[in-house]
């Protein structure tokens, strides 16, 4: 790997530690001032608890509603996008074995 490149990867992992630090710290302090764990808002009576998979796995956060459905339609999006390049692929290999 050449010298800029190294430098690249070098860079952007630096920025992704430095985001990742700072959006635990932020979720951090709205935890301890009672608000929503994803976006810092009130939390009403539609709140959910959910599971930290990757940085605590033991312990609980408490999103809003809005937030909640969020996370909800994006595991969606992201399944139908999987099932999407699934077919695609199967289609793909069938024309390629013809």
């Amino acid at each position: 790997m050449s010298k800029i490149g190294f430098l690249v990867v070098s860079l952007t992992l630096l920025v992704l530690m430095v985001l990742s630090v700072w959006r635990e710290r932020r979720g951090a302090r709205w935890r301890s001032m009672g608000l929503c764990h994803q976006c810092g808002a009130p939390l009403r009576s539609d709140a959910k608890s959910i599971l930290l998979r990757f940085n605590a796995p033991s312990s609980a956060v408490v999103v809003c509603g809005g937030c909640a459905k969020e996370r909800t339609i994006r595991r969606w999006l992201a399944g139908g996008l999987a099932l999407m390049a699934l077919v695609a692929f199967t289609v793909w290999w069938f024309v390629r074995q013809a």
